[in-house]
């Protein structure tokens, strides 16, 4: 089924032909399930470009999906080591994805997942909702087959390491352990089922995933390089320095229901006054507990983020009717 979306765009067909002498971007390709394929081909009207850096990396690029203007994919990939993989890149203007994650078709892998910019929301297994912010690691180790992520059509862009599990014979095994990354470990985790670990990152692992993102975008990125970013990244996972903190990063289903109400609410009448008193009155929640859900939501306490809102509100809107207004001008 999946060859079937590519016959039908002989552009797709010819681009990844070119690549197909890079084993483990072939591999990559054909274990994507077929809704992911959807969303990521977009419209046969969009702009899709891959293109080989090097034999190791990878720039692909998507832009105008579903007709879209404003929405945009551009990822740079890399395969480092057998076996260990690197996504990095942004998405814009895309909502939501599901079925992504550890749980591609007969693939066990752990993650490390780090957002660079943005925010993304995951569900996690419990019910609980987790959220990703610039600064925030995710470790994945777990054999959940769908995940949902939604961005709510904001710019977000984030690193991605991945371990590819069943690749690594006893020799890499051996080898990987005397450089701090432990396989069985991540198998072990796997087995067991592990849920996200989400944290935020101190400046040293920060600096280094920062440094990786930049890497990746150089014009000839060195391999060597990208592998020895992630051994150090790794090394400082191991060290802890990720703290994790669930008052801070976590709501809970009901916690997630207000504050999306409250956020519908207040966008949808951006006109009017309204108080934080006034929410608290409606919720039977106190101006303490609201404002801290608000911000694990969307950054900002609610006044910080109404004010936000109407500055870009007013400003979009200038900018329609100056140009409105030029156009009748000439």
């Amino acid at each position: 089924m999946k060859k079937d979306i590519f016959a039908k765009d002989n552009r797709i067909e010819e681009l990844l032909q070119q690549l197909s002498d890079i084993t483990w971007f072939k591999k990559i390709i054909d274990n994507i399930p077929q809704d992911i394929l959807d969303v990521a081909l977009g419209s046969l009207n969009a702009e899709i470009d891959i293109r080989k850096k090097n034999n190791n990396v990878i720039e692909a690029s998507l832009k105008n999906p579903y007709g879209k203007e404003e929405g945009q994919w551009h990822y740079f990939m890399a395969s480092p080591y057998p076996g260990i993989s690197i996504i990095g890149g942004n998405i814009e203007g895309i909502p939501m994805l599901s079925s992504i994650g550890t749980g591609l078709p007969e693939m066990r892998r752990s993650v490390f997942h780090y957002c660079v910019k943005g925010r993304c929301e995951i569900n996690t297994r419990d019910g609980m909702y987790a959220f990703m912010e610039p600064g925030v690691l995710c470790v994945e180790s777990h054999k959940l087959k769908e995940k949902s992520l939604n961005f709510y059509g904001e710019a977000y862009e984030g690193v991605e390491i991945s371990f590819d599990l069943d690749v690594f014979g006893d020799e890499d095994v051996r080898y990987l352990r005397s450089l701090g990354i432990d396989i069985e470990v991540m198998r072990d985790n796997y087995d067991k089922n592990v849920e996200f670990f989400i944290g935020n990152v101190t400046q040293q692992l920060k600096d280094a995933e920062n440094e990786l993102d930049q890497l990746l975008r150089e014009d000839d990125p060195d391999v060597i390089s990208l592998f020895l970013y992630i051994l150090r990244i790794n090394d400082l996972i191991r060290r802890g320095h990720v703290k994790t903190d669930k008052d801070k990063l976590y709501l809970t289903k009901g916690q997630r229901k207000i504050v999306s109400e409250i956020h519908d609410h207040i966008t949808e009448h951006i006109s009017e006054d309204i108080t934080v008193e006034e929410l608290t009155e409606k919720y039977n929640v106190s101006h303490v507990s609201l404002n801290k859900w608000f911000g694990v939501m969307y950054g900002d306490t609610i006044p910080k983020y109404m004010r936000n809102y109407r500055m870009k509100y007013a400003a979009k809107h200038f900018f329609i009717s100056f140009n409105i207004l030029s156009y009748i001008v000439s």
